[in-house]
């Protein structure tokens, strides 16, 4: 067997030979964009295997803002100044005709690692480019936002007037409200039942697991005496 120090020194002169010819291998972090960081976002835009060059990407984040267009190899890449949450946009325009980000929003946000890069690809194919308006946007929010209200106050009333009758403040009146939204969910989906029959035989079903609750819990407890804190525990 050779010398273990002169195998060790061998080992790491190979080693560090190694890493010198990768860093030298290795491109700078962007071609054209923030060369000077020694950070970046990189991806490849591609349909299919296919690259597609002069697609606009834009980086923002941290007070940073850059953007640079995919090569002819569909490969591009953003130095950054710092390890940080970026927003990564791939510009639809100026895809090909017909082309669209098929997953997810074309803005799609990334974090730096250890590593100091990070790669972002959009899953691209041929599709229908959605536009919304600002107005068809505002009717639908505004009309959902309404649903979700009548939806919390009429957990409210639920909740007013559990305390009102019983004096108790019922901190598991949001499973109770749930599982009426889940026995609905049931009658209506799973069992496949009309509307107009799932939502009575969930109310019907909701007040029963009420009663139940009051019968078999409650009821006993205050019979016993137990004051309102003792019921809330």
């Amino acid at each position: 067997m050779g010398n273990p120090r002169r195998l060790l020194k061998l080992l790491i002169v190979v080693f560090t030979s190694l890493i010198i010819g990768l860093g030298l291998l290795t491109p700078a972090n962007a071609d054209t964009v923030g060369e000077e960081y020694d950070y970046a976002v990189l991806g490849n835009v591609k349909i299919e295997g296919v690259a597609v060059g002069g697609v606009r990407m834009l980086v923002e984040g941290a007070g940073y803002s850059a953007e640079t267009l995919t090569s002819d190899d569909g490969s591009w890449l953003i130095g950054v100044p710092s390890k940080d949450v970026y927003s990564v946009t791939l510009d639809e325009s100026t895809l090909p005709a017909g082309v669209v980000v098929l997953e997810g929003e074309p803005t799609q946000e990334v974090e730096l690692g250890l590593s100091g890069r990070v790669v972002m690809n959009f899953f691209i194919g041929e599709g229908e480019r959605n536009e919304v308006s600002f107005v068809d946007q505002f009717i639908s929010r505004f009309i959902y936002g309404i649903n979700f209200g009548l939806m919390l106050g009429l957990a409210s009333v639920g909740l007013s007037l559990v305390f009102g009758t019983t004096g108790l403040s019922n901190f598991a009146h949001g499973e109770m409200v749930t599982f009426g939204a889940v026995a609905a969910l049931v009658f209506g989906v799973f069992m496949q039942l009309p509307i107009w029959v799932a939502i009575p035989l969930a109310v019907i079903a909701s007040a029963g697991m009420g009663w139940s609750l009051d019968a078999g819990l409650w009821k006993p407890l205050r019979k016993r005496g137990l004051g309102i804190v003792q019921l809330m525990i």
